[in-house]
């Protein structure tokens, strides 16, 4: 991922999702992850209240370019940090990596001028 000189493993992040939506759901419509259109940020099928019953393609689970996590599903609207996802569903991530997350997290979130904007 780059952005204002950043640069992040997106290809990581990605795999990480995959992981944790393997875990998470038992149809293969679910298990997706879907990159959003900015090659910075994707969708899943909630991982925490499993998305729509009905339907196995809807995906209101985002992970933004902070890696800041939210569900749209209504009675859901779970928000956490990505690296708090991965402790939820027992992914260790490394600690090399999760120090570039850190300083990419740190580095980007004093680049913005709303930070607010970036949560949303």
């Amino acid at each position: 991922m780059e952005e204002n000189n950043l640069t992040f493993d997106t290809g990581y992040i990605k795999s990480i999702l995959k992981e944790i939506v393997n875990k998470a759901h038992t149809h293969p419509d679910k298990k997706r992850v879907h990159t959003k259109s900015d090659k910075k940020s994707w969708q899943i099928a909630c991982p925490y209240c499993g998305d729509s019953k009905r339907n196995p393609n809807k995906y209101r689970g985002n992970l933004n370019k902070i890696l800041f996590y939210k569900c749209f599903n209504d009675g859901c609207d779970k928000q956490t940090h990505f690296t708090s996802m991965c402790k939820d569903f027992g992914i260790t991530i490394d600690g090399e990596v999760k120090k570039k997350i850190y300083d990419y997290l740190d580095r980007y979130t004093n680049s913005v001028e709303t930070l607010q904007d970036e949560l949303m």
